[in-house]
């Protein structure tokens, strides 16, 4: 009974309290400017946490993101990239071939001769190709016969030797069965130049050793023998021998033409009956 009694005197004088408190602070706001701030408080120490965290997250989803398109976007230029250098490399390798057709077209040949143009298709460079040889993409369809010389605009190369109807094989100046009669432009020395097959450097034989010749100096087709016009560039001299027990100088020429990157010839072939002796003026200088 006693509790009972102290539990209603803690309610009316609750009660009391409430609303003497409810009424002063209807008069003067204070106690709703507290709540507020310290409501804003607290909600402000829960949001502003989880707003970092929120706004960490969509950053690391962005930069994410951004990778990922970034990478994309690195994948697509490095395909373009691969792509333009191939690009280049075909123009590069087509300006090269223009400027090899641009000198085949400013050939001089030989009065009352003509030219064959042709591509080399194979290369057959002994010793395990047995000859020194090419095959090239024109044949008896297109007029070739075989001892055709093979040239371009920067020396012999070689002559025909094998013919079928579109393609024909060349034996090169530097094959050991290649003989061609030459003559030395500064001192008009005669010799027979025969290639040495497995190294890059031919011989120009049976030239006496009185006989003047100087390293640097070319020799061209002397046009003996019928077959080779006479005046076409043929190799330059690298070194010369004596021996006491041969008549004959070693002369060693190294060809003007780089047989193993031969790409483009030419074929001569004579229009009509001619004097095989005409000179062959070069519009390349060594």
């Amino acid at each position: 009974m006693q509790n009972i009694k102290k539990g209603i005197k803690w309610l009316i004088f609750s009660t009391m309290l409430y609303l003497g408190i409810f009424t002063w602070n209807a008069k003067s706001g204070y106690l709703d400017k507290i709540s507020n701030n310290i409501g804003l408080n607290i909600a402000g120490l829960i949001l502003y946490p989880a707003n970092i965290v929120t706004t960490k997250i969509k950053n690391i989803w962005k930069s994410y993101i951004y990778l990922v398109n970034t990478q994309k976007e690195n994948d697509q230029l490095k395909k373009e990239i691969a792509k333009l250098k191939i690009e280049i490399t075909r123009l590069e390798i087509k300006a090269r071939e223009w400027e090899r057709l641009r000198k085949l077209l400013k050939f001089n040949p030989i009065p009352n001769w003509s030219f064959i143009g042709g591509r080399v298709i194979y290369h057959k460079l002994g010793p395990a190709g047995i000859f020194n040889s090419i095959v090239i993409d024109c044949g008896s369809i297109n007029g070739v016969k075989k001892d055709l010389a093979v040239v371009t605009p920067e020396g012999l190369i070689g002559r025909i030797f094998d013919v079928s109807l579109m393609f024909s094989q060349v034996l090169l100046i530097t094959d050991e069965n290649s003989k061609v009669p030459v003559i030395s432009q500064k001192h008009r020395t005669l010799g027979i130049l025969e290639g040495r097959g497995t190294t890059d450097f031919m011989e120009v034989k049976y030239v006496p050793r009185t006989a003047s010749v100087e390293v640097g100096e070319i020799f061209v087709t002397s046009g003996l023998g019928g077959v080779f016009p006479k005046g076409i560039p043929v190799g330059k001299i690298i070194k010369i021998e004596y021996s006491n027990s041969s008549f004959f100088q070693k002369i060693l020429v190294k060809p003007l033409v780089n047989t193993k990157t031969l790409e483009e010839i030419l074929v001569l072939k004579p229009n009509k009956q001619i004097d095989i002796n005409s000179s062959y003026i070069p519009r390349t200088n060594h």
